[in-house]
């Protein structure tokens, strides 16, 4: 009912588009095409392009020869047309996608060596607020926003899409955040989403998952936090069902989906309502059993029961964030990273079908986004498959103890993981490694503006060289020269000082201003 009353409010300011669509600079297409010519990566305009269909835009991201790399100007447009789009009455919703092979590799870190060579850090310093800025916004945004990350999105490219409403993961993503690997820290609000992966949502997924086949956002939280600050002794009792729940998931796997879902739900929903005899609280979990039923699909009962044993992901963003591990887009499902996942031959479908809605209502876009979703699971060799490995040595305090965790698994079996992932490791920056970890540790702590802020000074501490040359040492090793031999300095994890973390931390100078985020206009999420 309130996609109706949007789609027809949406209807009625229909007139009122035109003025809109005369904007300069808006280079409408038809949703299912993509540029593919290279030569005009260097124009300012068609480094972002603009989709225009019915009542949705879509930003698309053309610098394919340099896999769509995040600069300046990039980053100044998508703000500039976010802000309209948002004032727009007559858009409901935006999507973004890349052009060419990636979604977006992240920040252009080449020109950024260029202009820190060339003493330009003004230059560099304009560029790290202008993401961030666009990154706020995009956390911020009023209206639903879809990012289909068809290729390779890494860094910057996580952060320009994560914070958005919908992700949709396909069978050519490739997720990472390398920048350890190149003397810096996981930014572009990276220690906020790495940070909040699933397993720490903590007894919210727990309460959620045991009937719920929808998705995660979909929850009620007031009826959530009621239980967490005024029945919290009654929570033992949640996770004792989640456990109850999970084995028999998976002894019923083989009958229909359907039999599963009306089980799980009429049980779930009987035994939270004998627990909790508060009628708030009953009434609560009443209206989300209906929410629930309200958002039912296969594609979506499926995804739940076989992504359920990925719930308690404790310490997996520790472990993306130091190792730079990749992702695939079904990983990125099954950890949360994602929401939605197709094979890239069916987007265009998905797209066209996107074109045709009329409609602000998150939940009309979440359905039509379902109804052409695939069923996937993570192959044996993912990362997913070790999660006790990954909690018993990223769970530590200190890199070192995490070294050292891992060594003595890889030691007792010969373990392939634990050895993988230490080689890893030891490519990194010793000196990113410990910032990073801290870094994370500090964001789950920490709303997205906060974390912002934080990433924004420890940015200018990384370009500034006061602490260490880390960053353009990276960059020249792996992205100028591409020797792969980068000489850090500090050269081990014993000669990084905790002075040298705690500087990172700070403010470049005393007269060095702060990220500037408009908090009191746009409230961060947490």
């Amino acid at each position: 009912m309130q996609g109706l009353k949007a789609a027809a409010a949406l209807l009625i300011r229909r007139s009122r588009a035109e003025s809109w669509r005369a904007l300069p600079n808006y280079h409408y297409r038809n949703l299912s095409s993509l540029p593919s010519n290279s030569s005009i990566d260097d124009d300012i305009q068609n480094q972002v392009l603009v989709e225009g269909e019915a009542y949705s835009r879509a930003a698309i991201l053309n610098r394919p020869s340099a896999l769509n790399a995040l600069n300046t100007n990039m980053c100044a447009r998508l703000l500039k047309l976010y802000k309209s789009w948002e004032d727009n009455p007559d858009i409901g919703f935006v999507m973004m996608k890349g052009s060419g092979r990636a979604f977006c590799a992240g920040g252009d870190i080449v020109s950024l060596y260029h202009l820190i060579k060339q003493g330009k850090l003004e230059d560099c310093k304009e560029f790290f607020r202008t993401i961030y800025s666009f990154i706020y916004e995009l956390g911020t945004y009023l209206k639903p926003h879809v990012a289909i990350l068809d290729g390779i999105t890494m860094g910057g490219g996580a952060g320009v899409s994560i914070p958005g409403t919908f992700r949709v993961a396909t069978d050519r993503t490739v997720f990472a955040t390398p920048e350890t690997l190149i003397g810096f820290h996981p930014d572009a609000g990276a220690s906020f989403y790495l940070s909040h992966l699933p397993g720490h949502l903590g007894i919210l997924a727990v309460a959620y998952s045991l009937f719920s086949p929808c998705y995660f956002s979909q929850v009620h939280y007031a009826a959530v936090e009621y239980f967490m600050f005024f029945e919290r002794p009654k929570m033992k009792w949640l996770l004792i069902l989640d456990k109850i729940k999970r084995w028999a998931s998976f002894l019923l796997q083989y009958l229909t989906i359907f039999m599963i879902i009306w089980i799980k739900m009429v049980i779930g929903m009987a035994l939270l309502c004998l627990l909790f005899d508060n009628i708030v609280c009953q009434l609560a979990m009443l209206k989300l059993g209906t929410n629930c039923l309200n958002g039912f699909s296969e594609a979506s009962c499926l995804r739940r029961l076989n992504t359920s044993r990925y719930v308690y992901l404790e310490e997996i963003g520790e472990y993306l964030a130091l190792s730079g591990e990749t992702l695939s887009g079904a990983e990125m499902i099954a950890c949360g990273l994602a929401t939605h996942y197709s094979y890239s031959e069916r987007l265009q479908l998905i797209e066209q079908q996107l074109g045709k809605l009329v409609t602000d209502d998150p939940s009309v876009i979440e359905a039509t986004l379902e109804k052409y979703s695939d069923l996937v699971h993570p192959d044996k060799m993912s990362v997913l498959h070790r999660i006790e490995t990954v909690d018993k040595c990223f769970s530590h305090d200190t890199v070192e103890e995490i070294f050292y965790a891992l060594e003595s698994e890889a030691s007792g079996s010969n373990d392939a993981f634990c050895n993988s992932t230490l080689r890893r490791l030891k490519e990194a920056s010793p000196l990113s490694l410990k910032v990073s970890l801290r870094s994370i540790r500090e964001g789950r702590f920490e709303t997205l503006d906060q974390c912002l802020v934080r990433e924004y000074r420890m940015s200018l501490q990384g370009i500034s060289k006061n602490i260490s040359t880390d960053f353009c040492e990276g960059v020249r090793a792996r992205m100028v020269d591409k020797d792969l031999a980068p000489k850090w300095n500090p050269a081990s994890l014993e000669q990084v000082s905790e002075d040298m973390v705690e500087h990172y931390f700070s403010p470049l100078n005393e007269l060095e201003p702060d990220l500037e985020l408009p908090t009191e206009q746009r409230e961060a999420f947490t």
